[in-house]
């Protein structure tokens, strides 16, 4: 060793091996993006509605790819937001189906993500969701009930565990 200066040393001739650990991997994240939403009202209504009449709905479609493992999350929240940035959240979830439908010739997108029932095309093998989140890409089409009338809402978000997903309506139904 030669003196560099007080406290300083240089090691000549000699090889210094040091074991540097590598950071974690960063684990797989669970991702979400929004494919489709739409919001309106029935049509007739009583004239004197019950306190609990629901006469807002919407509908929002979310594709999420879970490389992580099975979850089993719940929506959480769903609301729609205007321009202003006014809010209208769901009052209670209606349904959660795993969609699973091919495209269809000649459908709009309203048709293709609304429909369902006896209006939903032939070998359509959407079904109500289990509530289990599995490994691989899932659709999950979510039907709601609003507390109150949106006005001109133009975008959507949902939660589903941790999972939040925001986007854009698409359309408006017609009452």
């Amino acid at each position: 060793m030669k003196p560099l200066a007080a406290g300083m040393a240089i090691v000549v001739g000699s090889a210094v091996a040091c074991a540097v650990e590598a950071p974690p991997s960063p684990q797989p994240a669970i991702t979400s993006q929004a494919l489709y939403c739409a919001y309106g009202s029935v049509g007739m209504r009583p004239a004197n509605p019950p306190p609990d009449y629901e006469a807002w709905f919407a509908v929002a479609v979310i594709e999420i790819k879970n490389p992580v493992g099975e979850t089993q999350p719940k929506v959480s929240e769903f609301s729609l937001i205007d321009g202003t940035g006014a809010v209208t959240p769901l009052k209670r979830v209606i349904e959660v189906d795993d969609f699973d439908r091919s495209p269809v010739p000649g459908w709009g997108i309203s048709a293709y993500y609304l429909n369902s029932g006896k209006a939903a095309p032939p070998g359509d093998r959407t079904r109500p969701w289990n509530g289990v989140l599995r490994v691989g890409t899932t659709q999950l089409r979510v039907r709601v009930s609003l507390t109150k009338d949106p006005a001109e809402s133009d975008r959507f978000r949902l939660v589903l565990g941790s999972i939040v997903t925001e986007g854009k309506v698409n359309a408006r139904w017609p009452t």
